[in-house]
């Protein structure tokens, strides 16, 4: 009886983590910026959050929130996809947060059929709602919890 090459277990190793349709990750969107300002830092907005954005970033943000705030952002990406994202502070440093992603108008397709002519589309969608609150402590240090 021949044994199992071993190297040949640890050569397949990474594939097997990447194969079969549950290999994404779900909360992929919330990786995508919420705002313009964001965006155009190209993500780096962790420091500066201290706005209704905030809790999106670094919930320790809301704790510098000088004021009653709210955002809201219409972003479409490729054919068929958008997203949108809300957020709201306050000046006790409460804040609340939405984040919706959809893909619509997705053609059914079938293996006798790959093109999906006549079958109908569909659509799929993520939403993630987040709540938190932030304090300043001192001058230069504000601490913050969200979920």
């Amino acid at each position: 009886m021949k044994r199992f090459p071993w190297w040949l277990a640890l050569s397949l190793w990474p594939a097997w983590g990447m194969a079969g349709p549950s290999s994404g990750d779900p909360l992929q969107f919330l990786l995508h910026d919420s705002n313009a300002r964001a965006s155009a830092l190209g993500g780096a907005y962790t420091a500066l959050a201290a706005d209704s954005n905030a809790l999106f970033y670094n919930p320790a943000g809301l704790g510098l929130a000088r004021r009653y705030e709210g955002s809201m952002m219409h972003d479409e990406f490729i054919t068929n996809s958008h997203q949108d994202s809300v957020g709201i502070c306050l000046k006790q440093g409460f804040g609340l947060s939405g984040n919706y992603r959809a893909f619509t108008h997705i053609p059914k397709t079938t293996v006798d059929n790959p093109w999906g002519a006549g079958l109908g589309h569909y659509g799929i969608s993520s939403l993630a709602l987040g709540a938190g609150y932030g304090k300043a402590v001192l001058p230069n240090l504000s601490l913050g919890v969200g979920y």
